[in-house]
């Protein structure tokens, strides 16, 4: 599968941000060392990926996917351990996700969950309420789904 059908099937998927998911983008964030792919008979059956914040000491997990056929199999969990050995040791990761299939795999895999309070303390603000599809800009300060079912972040 080439980098353009990837990003045509993450596009299809409700609970993926699509602002970064461009076939350029993929390519660019595997280069880098930070993302993982698994294939079978060439094809990309699933995706995980540490995408760079505005904040220098933090990367957000994100993007994980699986292809449809594919789920149910643990290779969600599969991904979740690859993506273990791209994670830097200087710097912070957290994932921001309201899909209760991500929520349950992160907890299976000891990510802990941000309280309300601590939800800038743990994560600087400006790291965690990076790209975002659901609040504008504008109003990201004041955002009333954060920590919440709506809009839950975990971190290691």
């Amino acid at each position: 599968m080439k980098w353009e059908q990837l990003a045509a099937f993450l596009e299809q998927e409700p609970m993926i941000f699509g602002g970064r998911i461009s076939p350029e983008a993929l390519k660019e964030i595997y280069g880098q060392g930070l993302a993982i792919k698994l294939e079978y008979n060439e094809e990309i059956i699933g995706f995980h990926a540490l995408w760079p914040t505005d904040h220098d000491s933090c990367l957000e997990e994100g993007s994980i996917w699986i292809k449809p056929d594919w789920r149910n199999l643990r290779m969600g969990s599969k991904l979740m351990e690859e993506i273990y050995r791209l994670m830097p040791t200087e710097k912070k990761v957290f994932g921001i996700t309201h899909n209760p299939k991500v929520v349950h795999l992160m907890k299976k895999h000891e990510w802990r969950e941000a309280s309300a309070e601590d939800w800038s303390d743990v994560i600087p603000f400006e790291a965690s309420c990076g790209p975002c599809d659901r609040v504008k800009e504008e109003e990201k300060n004041l955002c009333p789904l954060r920590a919440t079912e709506e809009c839950r972040m975990f971190f290691l």
